[in-house]
């Protein structure tokens, strides 16, 4: 340390200069203010350069806390339009993978399966019926149905072969007539079968389904059906007296056929009621559908024969002509 006034070099805890009596104390007391005012200088300078520099700073983190969060958005925005893009197929993709309407493996499976059960049906309709019936076995109601079906579209073939054209003359086309009788003839089907069926599950036997009633009812009216084409058959060739015998044969086979299966279920389980009861109101059901059905039926049948007859006698004629002529 020196001395102000003389510039002589003094010690630290002198309290006067040793040449010109400077008191130290005055210039210690100086040099701190002067020291202290200069630190607060500083110090204040530096505030101010922190103080501008620091909102630069948070500006900067601010930015990148608002472009963190756009990038995150963009990624995640990113990430759902590649996973919307994995999960959406194209049309035509989606059009390739849809499933056919109709699976044809699936039909020829079927299709086989319900030839298979037809040949068992016939098989047993000539060969074992009386077992098939008393048996808890059944064939499906899809191969019943069909069988109705084409039992019908043969007596409606036979019928449009066997009626003659003439029957038109007398007011009634022959078209109405065979739709009117196999309209008539699926009415008295449905008629005994449902007595049947009824009469047995309530009277005889209450675990019997629908689908073995139906199954053992077609099953056994298959010889009915025989006998009712094989008259219209022969109505065609001009046997008029076998065609008539054979075709009350089968309409008869087709009236008894709820009495057989009603004594069939008779004898394995005990009814309710006598069987002979069972019987005399299944009687009385059919009498009273022919009954309804007889002036629909007697009308076409009486057109039928008719004609026949007229189609006949001018065969007849025009045959006695030529005799006459020549």
């Amino acid at each position: 340390m020196r001395c102000n006034q003389c510039n002589n070099e003094v010690g630290i805890n002198d309290a006067f200069c040793g040449e010109c009596g400077n008191d130290l104390r005055a210039q210690r007391a100086q040099e701190k203010l002067t020291q202290t005012e200069s630190q607060s200088a500083t110090d204040s300078t530096v505030t101010d350069s922190t103080v501008t520099y620091e909102p630069k700073k948070d500006s900067v983190i601010h930015n990148e806390q608002q472009e963190q969060p756009q990038v995150t958005q963009q990624q995640t925005t990113q990430q759902t339009q590649q996973t919307q893009q994995t999960h959406q197929v194209p049309p035509t993709q989606q059009a390739h993978q849809a499933p056919p309407i109709i699976n044809k493996e699936q039909v020829n499976e079927q299709s086989k399966a319900l030839v298979n059960e037809g040949k068992g049906f016939f098989r047993q309709a000539f060969r074992a019926h009386d077992e098939e019936v008393t048996s808890n076995h059944h064939f499906t109601p899809a191969l019943s149905a069909i069988l109705i079906l084409a039992g019908l579209i043969i007596v409606g073939i036979l019928l449009a072969i066997a009626i003659p054209d003439e029957v038109g003359y007398y007011g009634t086309s022959k078209g109405d007539i065979i739709t009117k009788l196999l309209f008539s003839s699926f009415l008295l089907l449905a008629i005994l079968f449902l007595a049947t069926f009824l009469l047995s599950k309530f009277l005889i036997n209450n675990g019997l389904t629908f689908a073995k009633a139906l199954s053992d009812f077609v099953l056994i009216n298959v010889y009915s059906i025989i006998f009712i084409a094989l008259g219209l058959l022969l109505y065609v060739v001009d046997s008029y007296k076998i065609a008539s015998a054979l075709t009350f044969i089968g309409v008869l086979l087709l009236i008894f056929s709820g009495i057989y299966l009603i004594s069939k279920y008779s004898a394995r389980i005990a009814s309710k009621i006598p069987t002979y009861l069972i019987i005399t109101i299944y009687a009385i059901i059919t009498l009273i559908a022919l009954i309804i059905f007889k002036h629909i039926a007697m009308d076409l049948i009486t057109a039928i024969i008719t004609s026949i007859v007229q189609s006949q006698l001018g065969e007849f004629g025009e045959l006695f002509d030529g005799l006459f002529n020549n």
